[in-house]
């Protein structure tokens, strides 16, 4: 073997080994990274969860003021209204027969209800 060839061969040896070294020294730290995590969780103490409202025991409300009616329910507060809008939707009452209301739109917001027609009597 000639020492050219003999140099290339232990060169690629070497940058081999350096390589594996390399390879072996990142595994090991790896595996040394997670024994300290494991045997740190280990050490930590654990608390209970904090404490769940029952279901069964409804939460007292707090006091407010009387919530303004929907304005599908305006009708039966003012008989003597027979239309009447929020601004996104409209009910109309003929007689004493339940109020039609038409749909909301998408990205109306709804305002205060106002009575926009009263009946005759």
């Amino acid at each position: 073997m000639d020492p050219v060839t003999a140099l290339r061969d232990c060169s690629k040896l070497r940058l081999m080994s350096s390589s594996h070294s390399s390879f072996t020294r990142a595994v090991l730290a790896i595996v040394f990274a997670a024994a300290t995590t494991a045997a740190f969780a280990a050490d930590l103490e654990l608390t209970p969860p904090p404490a769940r409202p029952s279901i069964a025991t409804p939460r007292a409300r707090p006091a407010s003021a009387p919530a303004e009616p929907s304005v599908y329910g305006f009708g039966a507060t003012d008989r003597t209204c027979v239309a009447w809008s929020d601004g996104c939707v409209t009910c109309s009452r003929a007689g004493a027969d339940e109020p039609q209301c038409s749909n909301i739109g998408i990205v109306c917001q709804p305002g205060r209800i106002q009575c926009t027609q009263r009946s005759a009597n």
